[in-house]
């Protein structure tokens, strides 16, 4: 963490856990960017039907000189979030004043360390705590080009993220509006990382605990115009195959973009029936956009093989062109 608050100890650690939901704390030297895993668990939760399946298993003896699932359960939540709440203070003890213009922003460390955010067989929600008193966070304000720096830092600070979604709280703020300067930037640089900037404000937003299950991935390409590039999908689904979230992450040469979906449908490791609209702006920062917010999906795929599309909303085309603007996919 690079602030000098302790309101890093006030998170609700348990909120929008879900059972067997692994958690990583870690910590970041803002002078270096040295970044240190403070603790790595998974919530050891048992849902209901678990507890009730345990219960009935257990035979007299058992019951007689073990706590019963019910209080083993609670036990070992107590446990676990007493650890968590040890790693926090121990973060929180360690820290150490740093001058703003000698601070460096999380998000260096995070390109530093970007193997950790990049396994596409999980769903990542990192949650970063930071006062954003850096020295490249500060130079972000309205009126100056934001685009520029934030094309800049990222050339240097390049990320994969994997569609990976992002909640920032602890902003300081005496940013008044300059934080929405802030949020714009790093916004664009999400969706040049292939993540979602879901959040960033001075408090944590409320966390939600999908019971996701699986992830499906289907590697393609696009076209578009005069233009190609690699398309991936990527969405994550629970036990019934019912897609819970997901976008596409699109590339063309050394450009890489995220679009995040709204979405609805079923896919598994070889199928995948898709219909949804685009969230945001992509990218967020250049007008005209590549995709606008209401831009509709289709995808269609059978046998690990298909196509699929995203259509402009509104009566829109290609400079050039006078078809409705189209992104046609083909994964095989």
């Amino acid at each position: 963490t690079s602030s000098s608050r302790n309101s890093i100890k006030k998170w609700p650690i348990m909120r929008g856990l879900y059972t067997r939901e692994h958690i990583s704390i870690l910590s970041v030297d803002s002078s270096n960017n040295t970044v240190t895993e403070e603790y790595s668990h998974c919530l050891p939760q048992l849902t209901k039907a678990e507890i009730n399946d345990e219960t009935k298993k257990r035979t007299f003896l058992e019951n007689l000189v073990k706590f019963s699932p019910t209080e083993e359960n609670k036990e070992n939540l107590e446990i676990f979030e007493l650890q968590l709440k040890n790693a926090l203070n121990h973060i929180v003890s360690e820290r150490i004043e740093i001058a703003t213009d000698k601070r460096k922003n999380v998000f260096e460390a995070i390109s530093l360390d970007k193997d950790r955010f990049h396994a596409s067989e999980y769903q990542n929600r990192i949650i970063v705590f930071s006062d954003l008193r850096d020295n490249f966070s500060s130079q972000l304000k309205i009126g100056t080009d934001i685009f520029d720096k934030i094309e800049a830092f990222y050339s240097k600070y390049p990320i994969d993220m994997l569609g990976s979604t992002v909640f920032m709280y602890g902003a300081d703020t005496g940013y008044g509006d300059q934080l929405s300067a802030i949020q714009l930037g790093f916004t664009h640089y999400m969706q040049k990382s292939a993540g979602v900037l879901s959040s960033l404000a001075p408090t944590l937003s409320p966390q939600q605990n999908s019971a996701v299950t699986s992830t499906v991935k289907f590697n393609g390409s696009f076209s578009a115009a005069d233009s190609k590039g690699g398309v991936m999908l990527l969405v994550h689904t629970n036990n019934e195959n019912k897609v819970l979230a997901g976008g596409v992450k699109m590339s063309s040469g050394d450009q890489h973009f995220w679009v995040n979906l709204h979405t609805d449908g079923i896919c598994d490791s070889q199928m995948c029936k898709l219909t949804g609209d685009v969230v945001d702006n992509v990218p967020y920062l250049i007008d005209p956009p590549f995709f606008r917010k209401g831009d509709k999906l289709k995808i269609d795929i059978e046998g690990g093989i298909g196509s699929g599309e995203i259509v402009a909303v509104g009566n829109e085309n290609f400079e050039n062109y006078t078809d409705q603007a189209r992104y046609n996919f083909a994964f095989q």
